[in-house]
Formats: structure tokens, sequence, C-alpha cells
């Protein structure tokens, strides 16, 4: 799993912070600035209004290639995500599901129709049952052939949905691809689906490319990570990218066998590689067998029952979160619809509102292309009777107006005509102290990065310098301790500020969505690493301590020959450009460094040296820099990878300046045991080894054990991590204001309302329709 991860394209600071409050889903939580919804008044309407950018030209499901706005209020899907009763996770909800899906897969076992092995016994065969109250915006029940109907034409090859991969990819249903493609023959598919994992491509021509994503670059395309500064070439010094980029199928020859494997050697940064590397980059042209939809693992088995075979399990989590909504349309619009040209078939379906029928909680009422779109309530919603959907969806109307540059939406935010304004530019700066703040967490985490390494700082060290200091701990100690990271983000105007390696957007168990930081490993790492009884007490920043830290590592710096007591100490820092927002990041490390050092033998002999980089990368890499600002991501439902970037060179080299994790050893007591491995091992053991799938609480002890003795190095310090943000109106209020995954703040469903339309716009009116959200 070898290469380089970050993409050359990250120089954007994003945005963020983070935000305290309660839950209570009845209203009576103080919000971003608000009381809290008041109760609901009997006959009054309470509109949610918002802005876009634009009108969606068609909210089909079936061949829709953006997240429309329209279908997350109109539709609802067969179990849905919603925040738990402690606002602090999720939990699932049945709502066009009439229960949990039932695992059959016994039923299944070695049905030779349906390819399930013999001995399987579970995730291979769901039976649905369906809502029986659920019905269209005209009344008209859904039932089981509501959705034999949908799933048929989005897999139909005559119409070639866009979206017909989520139901044999995401949702990996028994033939849908081979009836899907039952009239294309052979198409292309990609040889590896993760590194060493190979499909069977027979006799197969073979192909290779550079502008698809593929496993090699972590399925992006080599296009994505190129840079002209670090081309791909072969032995003779050819750039792959023109040779081979011009086309994205490029068959495979020796000479590109040759080719390709060159270049992976250095992108896997390895003296040798298999010869069979290439594939990690190779295509194939698939050949499936063709099947009609009767022959398709989606079926009724019931008026209300359907029956869905995969072709690889899934457990129930993740088999309720790919169902979605089945595909499901309204038979009547989507066929009314239909135009054939040639051998192909679509239809107008969802491109307005006399062309589409909601089935969720609000319907759509009238679009205007390039001006706005109106929801009301769908009054043969079956929640709004069901006696499941009290406190929810307070909402009666939903209005999203068209407004094309953000100065404008500002205006209409404070006039109070809209309930939300994504906040970004200097309106950043300007909202950043507003009560009335929300944030989106993102999955970029920033740390300040302590070059230890003796061969890189000693090679860039010049007489009367000293560069060598960085390498006695107590110095780094002082830096860190150094850093007030809240009036760092304070002044740039984004971001939250991080004490730990895995942010509160990492969640290490999907099913309930509860974030590692709120494991008890996770905040018993962080309250002995800071030394507090309490994480709220952590700040980061103890002027004293760092002044104290510095000095004794400076002492101990002269006493060991590292620097003498007149060396200048000079740091260099590599940035991406000299914009603005770099120039206050340098200013503001030598500004802290100066306050820390003020009075003591090291003031005026410390400099933040700038140093503007474009292969920014590759200085990091080679070690050309003595502290930087880097930053990594990982998958939100796996905080357990995110040690791969400090204890392997998977993703780059830069970790193993001067620390070796090959080497350098953890012990872990687990289960009262004590074991002891490397920092390399720790990882492997925990992301594919033995501890693979082992019970959250072992798992978060080793991740918390290996984020506390990295932290003790400091060589990697947490700085801030990224969001972006919004302004929410005095109108609405959420349940929570601490963003929780999957579920954001509880969404429209638990959005409560501090005013009715009537009342709203007389508190508008008497305030000149100038409100103030500073």
């Amino acid at each position: 799993m070898k290469g380089k991860t970050r993409l050359k394209a990250l120089t954007a600071m994003l945005l963020g912070a983070s935000m305290l409050a309660g839950c209570a889903k009845t209203g009576d939580s103080g919000s971003a600035g608000n009381a809290g919804g008041t109760a609901v008044v009997e006959g009054a309407t309470y509109t949610y209004n918002f802005s876009q950018y634009d009108t969606p030209t068609t909210f089909n499901p079936h061949d829709n290639d953006i997240v429309d706005p329209i279908t997350e209020y109109t539709e609802i899907g067969m179990w849905t995500l919603i925040l738990n009763d402690t606002c602090d996770g999720y939990e699932w909800f049945c709502e066009m599901a009439a229960s949990e899906p039932e695992d059959v897969t016994a039923q299944y076992a070695g049905d030779e129709k349906w390819d399930i092995p013999a001995d399987a016994t579970e995730g291979y065969a769901w039976k649905v049952t369906l809502n029986p109250d659920a019905k269209w915006e005209d009344g008209t029940p859904i039932n089981a052939d509501s959705y034999i109907y949908s799933m048929q034409n989005m897999l139909s090859p005559e119409m070639n949905n866009y979206n017909a991969s989520n139901y044999y990819s995401k949702l990996p249903i028994k033939n849908a691809e081979n009836y899907y493609k039952s009239k294309q023959g052979a198409s292309k598919a990609a040889v590896a689906s993760d590194f060493g994992e190979y499909a069977d491509y027979g006799d197969s021509k073979l192909y290779v490319s550079f502008t698809l994503p593929t496993v090699a670059f972590y399925d992006y395309s080599a296009e994505d990570y190129y840079s002209d500064s670090e081309p791909y070439l072969n032995e003779a010094g050819e750039d792959l990218l023109d040779k081979y980029g011009s086309e994205d199928y490029v068959e495979v020859t020796d000479e590109v066998i040759a080719d390709v494997n060159y270049m992976l050697k250095d992108w896997y940064m390895m003296d040798e590689i298999d010869e069979t590397s290439y594939l990690d980059m190779a295509f194939y042209d698939k050949v499936l067998e063709p099947k009609t939809f009767e022959e398709v693992g989606f079926f009724k088995t019931g008026d209300y029952e359907l029956t869905v075979i995969l072709y690889s399990p899934l457990s129930p989590y993740f088999f309720k979160y790919y169902s979605s909504t089945y595909a499901l349309v309204n038979e009547e619009k989507y066929e009314a619809g239909k135009t054939q040209t040639g051998d192909m078939i679509k239809t107008n379906y969802a491109t307005s509102a006399d062309t589409y029928k909601s089935f969720g909680p609000y319907k759509l009422v009238s679009m205007q292309a390039d001006k706005e779109f109106r929801l009301t309530k769908n009054e043969n919603w079956y929640g709004w009777t069901d006696g499941r959907h009290e406190g929810q969806f307070q909402t009666t109307d939903i209005v999203a107006t068209v407004v094309e540059d953000s100065s404008t939406t500002e205006l209409l935010f404070l006039q109070g005509k809209l309930d939300y304004y994504a906040l970004a530019g200097n309106a950043l700066s300007k909202y950043q102290g507003s009560d009335f703040i929300i944030y989106f967490p993102n999955p970029y985490i920033y740390f300040l990065n302590i070059n230890n390494d003796v061969d890189s700082l000693m090679s860039r060290q010049e007489e009367g310098e000293s560069r060598l200091i960085l390498t006695n701990l107590e110095f780094r100690k002082g830096i860190s301790l150094s850093l007030d990271r809240s009036k760092f983000l304070a002044q740039q105007g984004y971001g939250k500020p991080m004490y730990g390696y895995v942010s509160d957007m990492f969640v290490y168990d999907v099913e309930t969505g509860v974030s590692y930081r709120d494991s008890e490993p996770a905040i018993e790492t962080l309250k002995t690493f800071y030394g507090v009884s309490d994480i709220d007490e952590i700040t980061g920043y103890d002027l004293d301590a760092a002044r104290e830290c510095l000095v004794n590592g400076y002492n101990q710096a002269l006493e060991e020959g590292l620097c003498t007591e007149t060396d200048k100490f000079v740091f260099d820092y590599p940035t991406w450009t000299n914009e603005a927002g770099y120039v206050k990041e340098v200013n503001f490390i030598q500004d802290s460094l100066d306050a820390a050092t003020a009075g003591t033998p090291l003031e005026g002999r410390i400099t933040v040296n700038m140093v503007v980089n474009e292969n920014f990368y590759d200085a990091l890499d080679n070690g050309e820099y003595d502290l930087c600002m880097a930053a990594w991501n990982g998958s939100p439902s796996n905080p357990y990878g995110l040690m791969e970037f400090f204890v392997t060179d998977y993703s780059s080299p830069q970790c193993y300046l001067g620390f070796d994790p090959e080497s350098e050893t953890l012990e872990i007591e687990l289960n009262g045991e004590k074991v002891t491995k490397t920092y390399f091992d720790w990882y492997n053991a925990l992301y594919s080894g033995e501890y693979a799938i082992a019970d959250s609480d072992i798992r978060n002890q080793i991740l918390a054990s290996m984020e506390l003795g990295l932290l003790q190095k400091y060589r990697d310090c947490p700085f801030w991590s990224a969001s972006s943000s919004a302004l929410l109106g005095r109108k609405v209020s959420y349940p929570t204001y601490d963003y929780v995954n999957e579920v954001s703040f509880g969404g429209i469903r638990f959005m409560t309302y501090n005013y009715t339309d009537e009342e709203w716009d007389k508190y508008c009116s008497e305030n000149n329709y100038q409100l103030n959200y500073q």
C-alpha cells in the first residue's frame, strides 16, 4: 500500500471552529444565539428560506449527476439515519420500510440460481417489509410493484441511467450489472480492486490509464497527482503523461509494462517492485453474461414485501445505508415523459413540478428556472398521522431563492429573508465571534511539524547557526506550548484548535456514529498528555511553561555541543505562496517564540524564515525545512487508518525524519497483559492484522496509546482542524450545535422555530429589516 497519498492541489486553508450545546429535540435547547424553538402554533406557517446558485435542471433520482436540493425534502429512504436522543450520534429510523431488514441468507444458501455459498449464513439475502401507509402525494398507494417498476427502469439497458451503478457497485444486487449492460457487450473494468487483489481477466486485452482512477493512485488518476516539477518518467526520461495521457485506455505492450513499472518504482518509493505492478493501473475488457430483469436479485415476495439478493455480503448497517430509496419513481409521470431516439429511451421525469410526484414530507409546488423553487407539506405523507414523528418536521414550507453572489445573499440574510448564510472570504472574520455561527467539520487535520532529523538539519546549518537544537525534546515541547492556537484561529478567521491527532469527525462505530475522541482511551490520552483532570481545561498554551522548556532545552543543547552561546537559530518555514494568510501564519509563529523567549538568553536569537516553495511537498519529503504546517486527512469512519501518516512511509518519507517507527517500540497494556511492538508493527496489527477486527475497546486503546506516544515526541504538534461555517438565522433552531456525522445538526427533521412566519415578518419590520448577527 505504498505511495504518495497527498494531492498536490492541497493548498487552500479551510474554515471552522467548534460549538457547544446540549441536545433537546423538543425545542427547549439554546442554539447558536437562539433561545430554542417555541411551542407550535396550530394553523401557523413556518417557512425555511435558503439560497441556491441555480435551480436543478433535473432531480430524477435515476439520471441526476448532482446532489439536488429538492429530493432531500420530497423523498425519504427505506431506513434513515437520524440524530439520537442524546444528540451525540445517530440511529436508524424506519420510514418507507415497516421494520428492520430480515437476513434470510440461510433460505437461499446453496441456491444455484443465486450462486450464494452453501455455507453462507448472513449478509447475502434480505427480506424488506414495506410501509403499507406510504403513498404518493396524490394519495395513490406505494407497494412492492412500485419498487419493481422503479428498479427495472433504473437498470434498463435502453435508458443508460447515470445512477444505475449505485445498485451493483454500492448495493451489490446480484445480476444487476449483467442486466444493465446486457446490450453493451464488453466494458472496461479495473484489474485491481486493492493492492495485490486482481480480478481474473483471463485472455482479455489489458490497458493502462493515466487519466482514470486506479488503485495505484488511491482511486484518483495519475493525472490528478501530476506535477511539472515531478513528472512521471520512464528509464529514457520521457514524460509518460505526455506519452500516454492523450487517451483513457492505452493497450498494454512490453514497452508500456516497462514504462509503467519504472514509473511506479519511483511512485511507490521502492528499490524494486514486482513485475506485475503495472496491473495496479490496468483495465480489461469485462464481458458479462447477459441477464434479464427476472434474473436480477430484486424481486417481489408479497404485496408489501421485497427480497434483495446480493453477490457479496453486507452487514445490516451497510445494507440499509446503500438501499436508500431503491430508486423509487412514480410510474404514471415516468412513463408519460418517455421518448425514444434510436435504441435509447429517456424521460423528462422530475424536471418540473408537473413531471414529478413526491413521497416524502414535502411536495414540490413550483419551480421557476434560475429564480426559485417552493415546497409545502405533503398532506398524504404517512408521517403526519402515524404517531412516530411527533416533534419532527415543524417546517410547513420551504423556499429556495436563486442568488448568484455572496454579497446579495448576506444582504437578504440580514433583512430576514433567508435563514441560512454560508460564510466565505471576508465574511469569515467579520462574523467569527457571532453567537449565530455554526460549523461543519472537514477531515483535514493540521500539525506544526518540527524537523528533528540530524542529517537534514546539519545539511542546511551554516556557520554561526544551530538548527540541531530542534533535536532536543524539551526545546520542541517549548515551541508547542508557546502557541496559542485559539488566538491564531481567531486571527485567521477559521478552524478549530486541535489537541490530538484525530478530530471529532472520526467515528469508531459506524453503527452509532460515536466519535473516537469521545471514547474513554482517547479522553485519557489527552488528559495524560496535557496534565489535566478535565479535557475542557486543555488549551495547549502555557507561556511560562513554554519559556521554561525553551531555556531548559537550550541549556541541554549547550551541554551536548549542539549550539554555542552566540549561535542564531534560523528555522526555515516552507509555504506554497507568499499570500497574506501564509505571512500571518509565519508571523504568528515568530511572535509566539519572541514572547516565550523574552527576558531569556534566547531573546532575539530565533528567526522563523518563510521560504516560498511551489514544490512544498518535495521540500517536506526531503527534509528541506525546520518548521512547517502539514495536513493529513482520512476516512471519517476509520480513525485507525490515520496512523499510516505518522508511522509508515506509505504516504511520505517525512515521518521517518528523526524517527524510526520500524525500530522504536511502544508498550501497551491490553486486557491486563503488556504487549510490546514497534510503532510500525502496531499500525499493521491495528489496520490489517491481529487487531483489525478486535472489539472497539481494544482498538481504541491501541490507537490512543500510539497517539500518546507520538504526542510525547513533539514532532507533530496538533494545531487545528478544518471546517466550513455558516450563520443560522434567529428564526430557527437546531437541537444541537455539535456536528454529528451523517446527520449534521439534525436537519429539517429536528429544526424548530422561534417565530411563526407572521411573527417573523413583524420582528423584521420592527428592526427595519436590518438584523444584527455580529
